[in-house]
């Protein structure tokens, strides 16, 4: 698939099927504002993404590819999505428990940085 300048899906993925060879030595960096707005709502840093890309592309289940807009400068990346579930506190229920997870993310050119574009529990969508 070639590239639009609009959010698009990207068929024959997963696009970052060596993260696991690459991640321990990545630099993590939430790079939406949202992303970033959720990932300090969720009290997460760098080495619970790096624990969440890992879950996810473990044992979750891989949703699908599609170019994502990084920032205001109109950076677009070609992305990777996963769901899966992760242990976390229910505040109304008082106690941890397993919850759905949705994370995207992508690997930078250079191949050190390891982009989170969203982590969030899974929500619907409007």
């Amino acid at each position: 698939d070639g590239f639009n300048g609009l959010p698009d899906k990207i068929s024959n993925g997963p696009l970052y099927g060596n993260i696991l060879n690459v991640i321990d030595t990545a630099t993590i960096i939430a790079v939406t504002k949202q992303c970033k707005k959720d990932v300090a709502a969720l009290e997460k840093d760098a080495d619970d993404i790096k624990y969440a890309i890992k879950s996810a592309v473990r044992s979750g289940r891989y949703v699908g590819s599609e170019w994502c807009l990084l920032n205001q400068n109109e950076t677009w990346a070609a992305c990777d999505s996963y769901s899966f579930v992760e242990t976390t506190l229910i505040e109304a229920a008082n106690k941890d428990m397993p919850c759905n997870f949705y994370i995207k993310f992508c690997i930078s050119k250079t191949g050190n940085v390891l982009l989170t574009v969203s982590y969030h529990p899974e929500r619907s969508r409007y």
